[in-house]
């Protein structure tokens, strides 16, 4: 269900990030693994980022 997503956490290279969903927020150019799950990260992907980009991660929670 939608409201599932926010009893997700979010993790940015293995550290506690804060509960999903996350906006706007603002990172240095480089690689970065971000996990999503309840009680510990259950689904990661990885992001580079350069100087001034934008990107947005999704995760089909459906499958947790």
């Amino acid at each position: 269900a939608a409201s599932d997503v926010y009893k997700r956490q979010i993790w940015i290279n293995g550290k506690p990030w804060g509960p999903a969903p996350l906006k706007g927020e603002s990172m240095a150019p480089g690689t970065y693994k971000i996990s999503v799950g309840q009680a510990g990260p259950t689904n990661t992907k990885v992001v580079r980022l350069k100087a001034g980009q934008r990107k947005s991660v999704h995760f089909d929670l459906t499958a947790e």
